[in-house]
């Protein structure tokens, strides 16, 4: 079983609630009785069921411009997919990984964050990344989705305004992967329009709208270091308004 619990105007289940209202308490979600692995964006959740396929309900499944609906969650298979051990979804798309490191992706695609070389929208029908390998890790952001493959090799896509990929230059929508250098990444972790990878060498490097920039969002596509104490002792890092480790 799942339960959620929020304090927004959307109550985590994919559904709008009045200004201000609050699920303060976990709160079974209806409907979900398989479930192996959750995942939460701004506004959706996905969830890995045991036989592989993947269920979606909220923003991710619907056109950006489309209000939340009110009342219990409605959820939606994902088509294509029968096999996910990973999963990451972002406030309008998602991406997950198979048994065999195959990426695909679903959802909005205004900045070809589906990686499919289209910026045509996919809502619940998972599309294949173009031109990437099996892969060990995969993360989006809000428009954006990155995947580690080899030996931490760090490829990104999608990202409309083009400020968040490790080095200038790129164009502002990607639609196929890009490769960010000088960059091994060991783990992932995004949110908002922030992506963190935990490199090989035990630094945490991150781009994109992180707000304590110290050079203005316009030069937030340049990976910014962030001290972590005794980086070799950490052994789970995640973010959401804020990070959090455990050493």
């Amino acid at each position: 079983h799942i339960y959620c619990w929020a304090d927004s105007t959307n109550d985590g289940w994919g559904r709008r609630v009045r200004y201000k209202a609050h699920v303060r308490e976990p709160t079974k979600m209806p409907g979900v009785e398989d479930a192996t692995f959750v995942a939460v964006g701004k506004r959706s959740t996905c969830i890995i069921n045991r036989s592989g396929s993947v269920t979606c309900t909220g923003a991710i499944i619907m056109p950006p411009e489309t209000n939340l609906p009110a009342g219990d969650p409605t959820f939606v298979t994902i088509e294509g997919v029968d096999d996910a051990v990973a999963l990451s979804v972002g406030q309008h798309h998602g991406c997950l990984m198979d048994r065999s490191g195959r990426v695909q992706c679903f959802g909005n695609n205004r900045a070809g964050q589906l990686g499919d070389g289209t910026t045509k929208r996919s809502l619940a029908v998972a599309r294949t990344v173009d031109g990437l390998g099996a892969a060990s890790a995969v993360s989006v952001a809000d428009e954006r989705s990155c995947a580690t493959i080899g030996d931490g090799e760090l490829h990104c896509w999608g990202d409309h305004d083009g400020r968040n990929f490790a080095s200038g230059g790129f164009p502002k929508v990607h639609r196929t992967p890009e490769i960010v250098p000088d960059l091994r990444a060991k783990r992932l972790i995004a949110f908002d329009n922030t992506t963190c990878a935990l490199t090989t060498d035990n630094e945490l490097r991150c781009f994109g709208e992180y707000p304590d920039n110290p050079d203005g969002a316009a030069k937030a596509h340049i990976p910014r270091i962030m001290a972590l104490p005794e980086p070799e002792k950490l052994r789970t890092l995640n973010q959401g308004v804020f990070f959090c480790g455990l050493w």
